[in-house]
Formats: structure tokens, C-alpha cells, sequence
């Protein structure tokens, strides 16, 4: 798909979005949570993202104040 067309056209970005949010959202269901705290471990998280949980603490260095 051409960049300049996804940039111009809104409905075109919006169903582009809808589209990936949907796939995001029936992922998540796999990502498993501590019960009551919207909070997930390493491990977890690292297990969803099929990445080595050292990538996770990585991440968490390198941006911990904006995931803050």
C-alpha cells in the first residue's frame, strides 16, 4: 500500500487502525495478569511479546520514565 495514499485518505488510516486495534485486543486476552492489579510479570509480559525477558528489562530501562 502507498504511504501518500495511507497519509491522505482518513477513513483509509481509520480502518487501518480499527483493524490492527481489533488484532491487539484479541491478543491481549493471552497476556496473563496478577489478579486485581492490572499489573503483569517479566516473564509474562516477555512471554507475550515472544521476546527474552531481558528484552523486557531493557525496555523498561531505557523508558521507564515514559512507561511511568
Amino acid at each position: 500500500m502507498n504511504q501518500a495514499v495511507i497519509m491522505e485518505s482518513y477513513s483509509l488510516r481509520n480502518i487501518l487502525c480499527v483493524e490492527e486495534n481489533l488484532g491487539i485486543l484479541e491478543r491481549i486476552g493471552s497476556l496473563v495478569m496478577l489478579p486485581g492489579t492490572g499489573w503483569a510479570t517479566r516473564e509474562n509480559v516477555a512471554r507475550f511479546y515472544e521476546v527474552p525477558s531481558k528484552t523486557i528489562t531493557t525496555v523498561v530501562i531505557r523508558h521507564g520514565p515514559e512507561l511511568n
